[in-house]
């Protein structure tokens, strides 16, 4: 009988979806073309600004997310485990407060999160 594995949940991840979810959205068909190119002609028709995320339905079951972000378009799973590299993302959270923000993330350790950053594994 297999036993009940409790699934692994990033606190970064929960953050940057956390973070995330105070970013205007805009749903939009992709009409059969590629989903980035479809995001990036939404923006250049639409003069869209950072930051936003962009969800491009491709077809009746799949949806691409894209996040932009002053530096360019990503996708929206790279964005979640790495918020604090984007500028945008930084100035939202310091505007409504991190503590505000994370309290029911418990008790995390914001000091070593900081130095991971300033760190030589941390690469944009």
């Amino acid at each position: 009988m297999p036993r009940h594995v409790k699934p692994r949940f990033s606190r970064r991840r929960l953050q940057g979806q956390r973070v995330l979810s105070f970013v205007s959205t805009h749903d939009i068909n992709g009409n059969g073309i590629i989903g980035v190119t479809a995001a990036r002609r939404f923006v250049a028709k639409n003069k869209i600004r950072c930051p936003t995320i962009i969800n491009v339905r491709r077809n009746s079951y799949t949806i691409d997310s894209f996040f932009l972000a002053e530096k360019g378009m990503f996708g929206l799973a790279y964005v979640e485990f790495n918020w604090m590299l984007f500028p945008c993302l930084k100035q939202l959270v310091e505007k409504i407060g991190p503590r505000e923000l994370f309290t029911d993330l418990d008790h995390y350790d914001w000091a070593s999160e900081e130095e991971y950053y300033k760190s030589e594994y941390a690469f944009i």
